[in-house]
C-alpha cells in the first residue's frame, strides 16, 4: 500500500510542478530545465542516502550495492524518458499540439498492464484491467478539453517547441506531418511505458535514493547532450534568480517526486503503480480551478469521475 501511495504521491508533486514547468519552457527549452532539475536534485538525493543509512560508511555500503543490472536499468530508464520519450513528444506537438500528442501518449499505462500480465505474470483481473482502460480513457479526455488560453501555458509551450526544433507552425498541417506526429505520440507512449519498467526493475534491491543518484547522474549527461545536438544556442541550465525563485517547486518535484516515483513502482505491481503515477494531468485540473486559472467545466469534471472509478476498481482488490 505505501508503494501504491507514493507512486499516486508522485502524480500529486508532478501535477503541481508541471505547472511551473510549463511556464517556464516559455523562456527556456526544456532541455535546459531538464537540466536545472537534476542539477537541483543529485546532491539532495546524495545528502539523503547519507542521512537515512545512518553515516558516511553507511551511506557508502549502500551505494556499494549498486551493479551493472542498475545502472544498465537506469540509463534505459533516462533515455526512454529525459532523451528519446522528450524528444518524440516535442516534435509531435508541432503538428498535434500539446493536448493531442500528450492525450496519445497518456496511454503507456496500458503497455505496462500488458507487460505486467504477460512478462512479470502479475495476476491483473478483469476488473483491474477494466480499471486501467477507464483511467486511460478519462486521462485522455481531461487533456483533450483543456482550455485555449496562454495562461495554462499550453500555446506558450507550442511555440516554444516549435522554436526549439527549429522551424515555425504552419497554418496547414500536410496529412503526412499529422501522421508522423501520432506515431511519434505513440512512440512516446511506449518510450514512457518502458520507462515505468525499467524504474521498476531498476529500483529492486536498493534504497530510492541510491537509485535517484544514478537517474540524476544520467540525467544530467543526456539532457545536456540533447541540447548541444538540439539547442547549441540556449542556455545548459535556468538562470541562478529563477533557480532561488522556483527552488520550492525543485525540492517538492526533482527531488520529492522522483523519490516518490521510484519507491512506488519499484514497491507495487507495475500496472498500478504506472497508473496511479500517470494522474497528473486530472490532478492539475481541481489545483488549475482553485488557483483560478481554469473555470469550472463540467466535462472534465465528468472525466475526473471516469477517472476515480478507474482508480478504484484499479486498487479494489487491494
Amino acid at each position: 500500500m505505501l508503494g501504491l501511495f507514493f507512486s499516486f504521491l508522485s502524480s500529486v508533486t508532478w501535477s503541481i510542478g508541471s505547472i511551473h514547468y510549463s511556464a517556464l519552457a516559455k523562456t527556456y527549452s526544456a532541455y535546459s530545465v531538464n537540466f536545472t532539475r537534476a542539477m537541483f536534485a543529485l546532491p539532495l538525493f546524495v545528502i539523503a542516502t547519507f542521512a537515512f543509512a545512518g553515516g558516511w560508511e553507511a551511506g557508502l555500503a549502500e551505494y556499494s550495492k549498486l551493479d551493472q543490472s542498475h545502472w544498465g536499468w537506469f540509463l534505459l530508464s533516462m533515455v526512454c524518458s529525459y532523451g528519446l520519450g522528450d524528444l518524440c513528444f516535442f516534435v509531435s506537438t508541432r503538428s498535434l499540439g500539446v493536448p493531442g500528442a500528450l492525450a496519445i501518449a497518456s496511454a503507456y499505462p496500458v503497455w505496462t498492464l500488458a507487460a505486467s500480465a504477460t512478462f512479470l505474470k502479475d495476476s491483473v483481473s478483469a476488473l483491474q484491467a477494466g480499471g486501467v482502460l477507464l483511467v486511460v480513457t478519462g486521462v485522455i479526455a481531461v487533456i483533450l478539453q483543456t482550455p485555449k488560453p496562454k495562461a495554462m501555458g499550453s500555446e506558450g509551450t507550442e511555440e516554444l517547441l516549435a522554436a526549439h526544433s527549429g522551424s515555425s507552425r504552419r497554418a496547414n498541417r500536410a496529412d503526412t506531418s499529422v501522421v508522423l506526429g501520432f506515431l511519434l505520440a505513440a512512440m512516446t507512449s511506449v518510450f514512457w511505458a518502458i520507462n515505468a519498467y525499467a524504474v521498476s526493475e531498476g529500483g529492486q534491491g536498493i534504497l530510492s535514493t541510491v537509485g535517484n543518484s544514478v537517474r540524476m547522474v544520467l540525467a544530467l549527461g543526456i539532457t545536456y547532450g540533447m541540447r548541444c545536438v538540439l539547442d547549441r544556442r540556449g542556455p545548459w541550465r535556468v538562470p541562478v534568480k529563477v533557480m532561488k525563485a522556483k527552488a520550492w517547486v525543485f525540492v517538492m518535484e526533482a527531488f520529492g517526486g522522483s523519490l516518490f516515483f521510484l519507491y512506488g513502482l519499484s514497491h507495487s505491481p507495475l500496472f498500478m503503480g504506472t497508473t496511479l503515477s500517470s494522474l497528473a494531468p486530472v490532478l492539475s485540473v481541481p489545483i488549475a480551478v482553485a488557483t483560478g486559472v481554469e473555470r469550472f467545466h463540467m466535462g472534465r469534471f465528468l472525466a475526473i469521475l471516469l477517472v476515480l472509478a478507474g482508480v478504484f476498481a484499479v486498487i479494489y482488490p487491494v
